[in-house]
């Protein structure tokens, strides 16, 4: 669904139909033969509420024109033969991260096709690898995240939530940005640790 987003800013009305193409695209270029189609649930992101009532709370509703295009592109998906997994409490990414970790438990390697970077912490998952249209060679590694961020793809999930996101409403520790976040988890590791050290 993500794909019908990003798209949905130049191409409007034909979001649907474009996402579709760069789906098929892609998999034809690098011969995948399975794919499952992560959607967005209508719950309001509700589990998520739970740990923090403002979480995307400043955002505006969706357009009604690009709820139509998401409808659609899940249409065709099945039509397609490309199963649609959406539970209507979670996020996309909730339900990639939930396949995604299947995956890689059976032994069965994994492609994520994305940009969000909450999903690079999966790249420390065995057999996981990711892949973004719009940057540069396409394929991020573990390498593309230390050299961003500064942490690694274990320490990721620490990182953000010292970070905070503004985007979607998360306060994180005030006064530190991404240089004294990324310094507090190469000195302790981890962000529980940190806090002990604080505490």
């Amino acid at each position: 669904s993500a794909q019908v987003v990003r798209t949905f800013h130049t191409s409007g009305q034909q979001a649907a139909s474009w996402a579709l193409k760069t789906v098929a695209d892609m998999l034809c270029k690098h011969d995948i033969k399975q794919v499952v189609i992560a959607g967005e649930g209508d719950g309001n992101h509700k589990v998520r509420r739970k740990y923090l009532s403002t979480y995307k709370s400043q955002r505006e509703e969706k357009d009604p024109v690009l709820v139509e295009q998401l409808k659609l592109f899940r249409e065709c998906c099945w039509d397609i033969g490309w199963p649609v997994l959406r539970d209507m409490d979670l996020e996309a990414d909730d339900v990639i991260a939930t396949v995604v970790r299947a995956y890689s438990k059976a032994g069965t390697p994994c492609l994520i096709v994305g940009a969000d970077k909450d999903l690079r912490q999966l790249l420390s998952l065995p057999g996981v690898s990711m892949f973004d249209a719009k940057q540069a060679g396409g394929f991020i590694t573990a390498e593309d995240v230390q050299k961003k961020f500064g942490v690694s793809c274990e320490q990721l999930c620490d990182f953000l939530a010292i970070m905070g996101d503004a985007g979607d409403g998360i306060p994180g520790v005030m006064g530190v940005g991404p240089v004294g976040a990324a310094k507090l988890l190469t000195d302790y590791k981890t962000l529980e640790k940190a806090l002990d050290w604080a505490s």
